[in-house]
């Protein structure tokens, strides 16, 4: 090859950029409420939301350039600093309990170590099994050292807890095991005992028990905490048939204007349903399905595993945050807390979803060898 860099896919790059002014205009229309019941500025959710796009986009350019084989070398450390940090944050007095969960940091910036261990949960497995790929047929040496990285982000974040980032977790990792040519025997065999290992999980945790009697429709009989739950989720479900075909217009949703909960975060698919109605929320999951079958596509186009297993895993990690998403806001799941990628108010999240994104339009450059020669 000559070395030479082709141009970024720019139907991925169309997408992203149209999905984030949406995002803006509905971080808009639904926090000039809740600011102004916190004696903010109508505006003050709106501004911290532009920051947090305008840092985003600088870090989606800055990823964009980085060559893949930056990524394969700082993989391991990385991997090493976010299981750090997630230790970190579980301790009293680093970390800030909001909700019954410890996952941000104290401090103004409030990082989320979570969103971090996605992206390099990512890098590492494409990095651990780029080098073991002659050891596909091996569960000993081949899936099981992958899979205990996995395992263990998975379990720290039990621990603060963060169930749905949990099960992102680790379908980011099978989904990169399945994708590296992992025998079907081991992953049938994987959720034969994993499935149950969930269930035990979430059985034990008196907030997803709520969730789940919530979803089944015994919210009323399950306590004040599953009859919040309940009430959230046909809130928000409300919200969407209050949008009916064209919305009620920015701004104006009245499910969205104090009576869904964190509107703007959790809930903004609903709002988007209300406010911009069926028409704007089938252009938003028709842009994602676009998003992701670029993503796809992009890995296909990788000849190195490591770049192909880092864009399939990029791909999965937006995938999978959108499917809970707006499951959880059609009521197909339980309430997770889970935010809308690229839409969704919140620093870290947004930042690491274009983050994610400059990575996978990075790969797309054609002709792509950054250093690629021994």
């Amino acid at each position: 090859m000559d070395g030479r860099v082709g141009p970024v896919d720019r139907i991925m790059l169309g997408c992203v950029l149209v999905l984030l002014a949406l995002g803006v205009a509905i971080v808009f229309g639904s926090s000039v409420y809740m600011a102004q019941r916190r004696d903010l500025a109508s505006s003050y959710f709106f501004w911290k939301h532009l920051a947090n796009v305008a840092a985003g986009c600088a870090v989606m350019f800055g990823a964009l350039l980085v060559p893949a084989r930056s990524w394969e070398r700082i993989a391991r450390p990385l991997f090493v600093l976010s299981v750090a940090l997630l230790v970190l944050v579980l301790v009293p007095g680093l970390g800030k309990n909001l909700n019954g969960a410890q996952r941000w940091f104290r401090g103004p910036m409030s990082v989320q170590p979570s969103e971090i261990a996605k992206i390099a949960i990512v890098f590492f497995l494409a990095f651990k099994l780029k080098a073991t790929e002659h050891l596909k047929d091996s569960f000993s040496q081949g899936m099981l050292p992958p899979l205990v990285s996995v395992g263990l982000v998975a379990f720290l974040l039990v621990l603060e807890p963060s169930n749905s980032m949990a099960l992102i977790v680790t379908g980011i990792g099978i989904g990169m095991l399945f994708v590296w040519g992992c025998r079907l025997f081991h992953i049938a065999l994987l959720a034969l005992c994993g499935l149950p290992a969930i269930g035990v999980v979430l059985m034990s945790q008196a907030h997803s028990r709520a969730r789940i009697a919530a979803l089944l429709g015994m919210g009323d009989k399950a306590g004040t905490m599953a009859a919040n739950a309940a009430t959230h989720q046909s809130d928000m479900l409300k919200a969407l048939g209050n949008g009916q075909l064209t919305g009620t217009g920015i701004g104006r949703g009245a499910l969205g204007n104090g009576q869904v909960s964190e509107p703007f975060t959790d809930a903004i698919f609903s709002m988007l349903g209300e406010q911009l109605g069926f028409l704007g929320a089938a252009l938003v999951l028709f842009l994602f399905g676009v998003l992701i079958w670029r993503g796809v596509r992009i890995a296909r186009g990788q000849e190195d595993v490591f770049r192909l297993l880092v864009a399939f895993g990029m791909t999965m990690l937006l995938a999978l945050n959108v499917f809970i998403h707006v499951g959880v806001c059609v009521q197909l799941g339980p309430a997770t807390g889970q935010p809308l990628p690229l839409i969704s108010y919140g620093g870290t999240s947004m930042v690491v979803s274009l983050f994610a994104c400059g990575v996978l339009l990075g790969l797309s450059r054609k002709n792509s060898t950054e250093g690629e020669k021994a």
